[in-house]
């Protein structure tokens, strides 16, 4: 479980948030979620959300909402009436769709999306959710996601930065593969940063963009390690647990280096090898295409949306150039030697 230092909250949050049949409404890359508490209490919600890079917005000088996501305290039966088939999502849930509607199981909840009605987003909660623990926090991450799709943003499981030539890096891989700590050693060598590990893809007047979705990294202590002296030096008093991630704001280390949007240029699949050397190798087209899909399992779950996941996918493998990345020791020995790999590759 990653112990997350919230940034300061001290952006307009309406004081009803909590209060039935009132709503709140963020907005993340244009786009206008409204928070609808059916007499739901739902205890640190707004300041999750403010933590992210959801923005506020008063009420009153809000347009209509792309999409809305509704909180009840309600018990539910486990058994879906209909053509459900079942499929494996992350976070211990279960999803289900019949073609129209998608389904995701959790323990304490239940998020649906009727195919009749796709901007509305329903919870169900057994009990009030716990944003500390990792399984109800989940629940919330899903129905968030499954707003943003409805309204045209389109997840991918990635870093972005940008170069020291204003080009658009994207680092997509799924836990594990090096994302993060790649992302944090460029950043501490002088690239400007959006995410390190979730964004969404916009289509922005006939080219695509990068937005991010939180404004933490999540980090080991080797990531911490392999990334220089700056980030050693300002993490020094972090009590760290074997295999356990934690996260901090990277403006405290890199003021004035983080970026709401870019356009991405490249791609980088990095998975970790035991070699001496790093090697980059690049992708086709196809290649680029296939990794993209892999990492984006609402392309194909998501019977509402994954006609246009798909199409933003390959728009996104035909504007940036994809490279797989076998990241060795070389890259964890000196925090320099990915910054000089990767500007050699996105420099033209």
């Amino acid at each position: 479980m990653e112990s997350t230092t919230r940034p300061p909250f001290s952006s307009w949050v309406s004081p009803y948030f909590e209060r039935p049949a009132v709503g709140s409404v963020f907005e993340i890359a244009g786009r206008f979620l409204l928070f609808k508490a059916n007499g739901a209490h739902v205890p640190g919600l707004a300041e999750f959300l403010a933590g992210h890079y959801y923005q506020p917005v008063s009420p009153n000088a809000c347009p209509v909402p792309d999409a809305t996501i509704s909180w009840t305290l309600q018990d539910f039966s486990r058994r879906l009436t209909g053509a459900f088939q079942p499929f494996e999502i992350s976070g211990g849930g279960t999803g289900y769709t019949d073609g129209r509607t998608c389904v995701f199981d959790f323990k304490n909840a239940r998020v649906t999306v009727d195919g009749a009605e796709p901007q509305h987003i329903d919870v169900l909660m057994r009990t009030v959710l716990d944003l500390s623990t990792p399984e109800d926090l989940q629940v919330v991450n899903y129905a968030i996601s499954t707003a943003l799709r409805r309204s045209g943003l389109f997840e991918l499981h990635s870093g972005a930065v940008v170069n020291p030539n204003q080009r658009g890096v994207l680092i997509a891989g799924p836990s594990g593969s090096g994302k993060s700590t790649l992302t944090l050693q460029l950043v501490a060598n002088g690239w400007r940063y959006l995410t390190d590990d979730v964004l969404f893809l916009k289509p922005d007047n006939g080219s695509l963009k990068a937005y991010p979705l939180r404004r933490t990294f999540a980090v080991t202590e080797s990531t911490v390690e392999a990334s220089g002296q700056r980030v050693r030096d300002a993490l020094a008093s972090v009590e760290w647990f074997a295999g356990a991630k934690r996260s901090f704001i990277p403006h405290e280390i890199f003021p004035e280096t983080f970026l709401a949007e870019c356009e991405p240029d490249a791609i980088f699949f990095p998975r970790i090898t035991d070699a001496e050397e790093s090697v980059v190798r690049a992708l086709t087209r196809g290649e680029t295409m296939a990794r993209l899909i892999k990492m984006c399992p609402w392309s194909c779950y998501d019977p509402v949306t994954s006609a246009g996941h798909l199409q933003v996918l390959s728009a996104l493998a035909r504007q940036s150039k994809g490279f797989e990345l076998a990241a060795g020791k070389d890259l964890l020995r000196d925090s320099t030697r990915a910054s000089a790999l990767l500007l050699e590759h996105t420099s033209v």
